[in-house]
C-alpha cells in the first residue's frame, strides 16, 4: 500500500473525496460491459437546445443544477479509479439542502480494505470522520467562522464543502466548463437512457499532473440527460503516448437523483446532524 496521503488536485477536488493511501495497481485498457456502451444515434431531446454548440449545453447543465435553483439534492455516487498512484472503488449518497447543509457518506475499497467517511454540515459547522478497517475512527470538526470571528459568507462555506466532496454534480459540471475546450457533443443511448455526450480535452494549464496520478487525464467524456441535462455519468481518459492507447483512468456516476423534495424537519435533523459512532 502506498503511503503517500494524496490530496486532490483543483480538477476533481468538488466531484471526489480525499483518498489515503491505495493500492499499486497497473492502469489497463477499459472495455465497457455491452449493456453501458454508448450507442451515437438521434436521440429525443429538449427542443430549446437544438441550436445550442457543446460549451452552451455544458453551461445550461450547470445552470439547471444551480443550488439556487436546486435546492433539495437526494443522490446515489459511484466512482472508480484505476491507476499506478491510486486505485480504488467507492459507493456513497449525498444529501443537499438548503442554507449549506449537506451529508456524503462513503464507502472506499483499496482491496481488501475498506474506508467509510461521512461528511455533515448544519450550515453552521462541518464534521467529517473517517473509519479504515482495522483503526480507530478519527474526527474532525469546524465552524463556519472567519478569522475574525465573523460567519463565513455563504461563498466560502461553499467551498469548503465542495472541498469535501459536497459539491456533487453541480460543482462537477462548473469545473468541466472551466477546464475543458475543443468540445464536441454526440446524441446517443447509454444504459437505454437518451442522452447527450460531451467530449473535451483538459486544458495544458490544469494542474492534474501532482501525485494522485501516474498518468494525468487528457480528455473528458461526460453524459448528459437528452431531455433534463442531469450528469448521469464522466469520463477521464489518460494516454501512454500521445493520443495512443487511451485506457479509462477514472469514471463518476450520478444515480437515482431525487430532485427538489424537501425532507420533513425530523429528517432534516437526522440527515444534517453528525452522530458519533
Amino acid at each position: 500500500m502506498s503511503k503517500k496521503n494524496l490530496a486532490l488536485s483543483p480538477l476533481f477536488a468538488c466531484s471526489l473525496l480525499l483518498i489515503m493511501g491505495a493500492l499499486n495497481h497497473q492502469p489497463r485498457a477499459f472495455t465497457p460491459p455491452v449493456s453501458a456502451v454508448f450507442v451515437a444515434q438521434i436521440a429525443t431531446r429538449d427542443a430549446v437546445m437544438d441550436n445550442l454548440t457543446p460549451a452552451q449545453v455544458l453551461a445550461r447543465a450547470a445552470v439547471n443544477l444551480d443550488p439556487v435553483r436546486t435546492p433539495w439534492l437526494r443522490v446515489k455516487t459511484w466512482q472508480k479509479q484505476a491507476d499506478e498512484e491510486v486505485s480504488f472503488e467507492a459507493d456513497g449518497r449525498l444529501v443537499r439542502g438548503p442554507n449549506q447543509c449537506a451529508r456524503l457518506e462513503m464507502t472506499i475499497h483499496t482491496g481488501a480494505i475498506a474506508t467509510t467517511t461521512i461528511t455533515v454540515s448544519d450550515g453552521v459547522g462541518l464534521a467529517h470522520g473517517c473509519r479504515v478497517a482495522g483503526r480507530a475512527p478519527t474526527v474532525t470538526s469546524q465552524r463556519f467562522i472567519t478569522t475574525g470571528k465573523t460567519n463565513m459568507a455563504a461563498e466560502e462555506i461553499d467551498r469548503i464543502l465542495n472541498a469535501h466532496g459536497c459539491g456533487g454534480p453541480y460543482c462537477l459540471v462548473k469545473e468541466l466548463a472551466s477546464t475543458l475546450k475543443n468540445l464536441k457533443m454526440v446524441q446517443g443511448t447509454w444504459k437505454g437512457k437518451s442522452v447527450i455526450r460531451l467530449t473535451g480535452s483538459v486544458k495544458e494549464d490544469q494542474p492534474v499532473a501532482e501525485p494522485r496520478f501516474a498518468v494525468p487525464p487528457r480528455i473528458c467524456q461526460l453524459y448528459l440527460d437528452a431531455q433534463s441535462l442531469w450528469p448521469h455519468r464522466a469520463e477521464w481518459w489518460a494516454f501512454q503516448e500521445y493520443e495512443k492507447n487511451a485506457f479509462l483512468l477514472l469514471e463518476l456516476e450520478f444515480r437515482d437523483p431525487v430532485i427538489n423534495q424537501p425532507l420533513s424537519h425530523e429528517d432534516c435533523i437526522r440527515e444534517f446532524t453528525y452522530q458519533p459512532e
